[in-house]
């Protein structure tokens, strides 16, 4: 069963990436579900998922954690492309630490309904302030589960499989990084059974920004480590803010689209033609882990 798994992937690695996607989500879904209600069943799901899909990349292409960039190889590249992310983590973190002043409640207090922005800020402040250290933790924990299995579901795993059907080259390249960013901006429409349509449409629009825009990082860099520290570095400070609030922190329809026109425009400068004719990926395709009589051998037996 192993043997014929791995060459149906092999062979038809489009196919099997669109399978991989819904096994994966047919798994967080459908089990999800089934599981009690609990932060703490939500973090150990996540992470037991990293760790399936690890196993199953392994045993499927041969893929080590080193092939999949977790790894200092790549790390500078990664780090310098995604400077625009790093920008937003010292704002978001520079808004934290000014709302947690302890005059921030007052001033907000004070400014009353002079802007529409308000409400929300006088939410984050009134988060902080009830912020306790299990709190922070329990936070930490969550937000890195969800960063370490959606980089690992979308860029590592997905990306890596698209590329074994696409290869590199300019057009290739961009095949490869919208259908994963399609993909990972399709799943958020998932939130739209807890929260209104309106907002879902906005976070699928950032979604697909982001999810283009990580994806040509890593598509140039090969690295896996700084993508899954910058997406749960995003969630922790995130959570941190909104948790609890009434009042939503997400932008409008226009700035939504602005934020993904600019991941856009920051993939295209990252996946210009000179840029695209080899991938910093490292991992290689199923037949480079395989001596040629084993492929053969696999090959007679798949065809039986």
């Amino acid at each position: 069963m192993r043997k014929k798994l791995r060459l149906f992937f092999n062979n038809a690695p489009l196919n099997g990436a669109l399978l991989y996607f819904f096994a994966v989500c047919a798994i967080f879904f459908g089990v999800g579900r089934l599981l009690p209600v609990s932060i703490w069943t939500e973090i150990i799901f996540r992470f037991a998922l990293f760790v399936l899909i690890v196993f199953f990349l392994h045993t499927i292409f041969g893929w080590t954690l080193k092939d999949l960039g977790f790894s200092t190889k790549g790390m500078g590249v990664s780090i310098y492309l995604s400077w625009s992310e790093w920008i937003k983590v010292v704002m978001y973190v520079s808004l934290l630490v000014t709302l947690a002043h302890p005059q921030a409640m007052h001033q907000l207090e004070q400014a009353g309904g002079a802007s529409a922005l308000v409400p929300t800020l006088r939410g984050v402040a009134k988060n902080l302030a009830a912020l306790t250290p299990q709190k922070l933790a329990v936070t930490i924990l969550f937000g890195g589960s969800v960063g370490l299995f959606e980089e690992t579901f979308f860029r590592l795993g997905l990306v890596n499989q698209l590329r074994l059907h696409f290869g590199d080259g300019f057009q290739r390249a961009w095949c490869t990084v919208l259908i994963s960013g399609g993909l990972f901006a399709a799943l958020h429409f998932m939130n739209a059974l807890n929260q209104p349509l309106s907002l879902t449409v906005m976070q699928v629009l950032q979604a697909f920004g982001t999810g283009v825009l990580w994806g040509a990082i890593y598509w140039r860099s090969g690295n896996a480590v700084v993508p899954v520290i910058l997406h749960s570095l995003t969630d922790i400070l995130i959570l941190t803010a909104t948790a609890g609030t009434s009042a939503s922190a997400a932008a409008s329809f226009g700035a939504s689209a602005a934020y993904m026109g600019f991941d856009f425009a920051l993939a295209a400068i990252y996946l210009r033609p000179k840029k695209t004719r080899h991938s910093g990926i490292q991992a290689k395709p199923l037949w480079y882990n395989d001596p040629i009589e084993e492929i053969e051998e696999n090959e007679a037996n798949f065809l039986k």
